[in-house]
């Protein structure tokens, strides 16, 4: 059980910090330069 939950969180945190890490500097640019670009 302990592994099992340990290992869940573990997988969960890798795969947030890589979506974060990999979307967010793409999509906030992309975002904030269609916004600016509209205005």
């Amino acid at each position: 059980m302990d592994t099992l939950i340990v290992l869940g969180i573990l997988g969960w945190l890798g795969v947030w910090c890589y979506t974060k890490g990999k979307h967010i500097g793409s999509v906030k640019g992309y975002h904030v330069g269609r916004s600016r670009r509209r205005r």
